[in-house]
């Protein structure tokens, strides 16, 4: 009786372990597909930002070095 019992479980596991695998590898594939999908939406998003806060720092540099230009013109008597 135990010999039919062990020899059940060695065949059911010789059968249902190459299928767990299987399902694992694919669990595993499939999340780490979207890890790396989403890691590449992250870092496009953080260069669209980046860029966004460039752009922006730019045209307040623009601006402070134009007004600091008029205020020097100002101070040398030339007209704005």
């Amino acid at each position: 009786m135990q010999f039919y019992l062990c020899f059940g479980l060695a065949v059911y596991a010789s059968i249902a372990f190459p299928l767990l695998f299987k399902r694992v590898d694919a669990f595993v594939l499939t999340h780490y597909d979207l890890y790396d999908r989403f890691r590449e939406l992250n870092i496009s998003l953080a260069t669209k930002i980046e860029n966004f806060v460039n752009k922006h720092i730019d045209m307040e540099m623009n601006v402070i070095g134009a007004e600091t230009l008029r205020k020097k013109k100002l101070r040398n008597g030339a007209h704005a």
